[in-house]
């Protein structure tokens, strides 16, 4: 009994669902959209893990670099498994240039834990704090995937 903890979703200036329709119904959903439910786990693991890294609350987008679908989510699924919580996706240009991976730390260095872990969990050391052209973000940490 004493090891249950009691997280609340619906914290007042911070909530992570809200109401809205679909197909007719009224429905309760993400905030960050009716499949987005990065935010929620992000703050669930960073409220139940004991990583470091988690208090940094850095933003992790994943880009897919290649020209099949599906890769930057499928991505962002393996990461969650290793602790990391990629908050968006989206495309990169495609190009044979990123190799299998390649990520870039765009915090000057102000979120070393979170920089150590993708760096571990990656097995690649960052590619430094310049996107490639044509890669644009507003996230501290952008993960290009390539192909293999």
């Amino acid at each position: 009994k004493d090891s249950i903890r009691s997280l609340s979703l619906v914290e007042e200036g911070d909530q992570m669902f809200t109401t809205s329709m679909y197909s007719g119904q009224s429905i309760v959903r993400p905030v960050a959209g009716i499949d987005d439910f990065t935010k929620i786990h992000a703050f669930i693991r960073a409220q139940l893990t004991n990583d470091p890294s988690t208090d940094e609350d850095a933003t992790v987008e994943v880009l897919n670099g290649t020209d099949r679908s599906g890769v930057a989510s499928r991505e962002q699924a393996e990461l969650s498994t290793k602790g990391i919580i990629a908050t968006s996706i989206g495309d990169a240009p495609t190009s044979s240039s990123y190799g299998r991976v390649q990520w870039f730390d765009l915090t000057g260095g102000t979120k070393p834990l979170t920089a150590k872990k993708l760096a571990e969990v990656l097995g690649e050391p960052s590619s430094g704090a310049q996107l490639p052209e044509g890669v644009f973000s507003e996230a501290d940490f952008v993960i290009v995937v390539g192909d293999e």
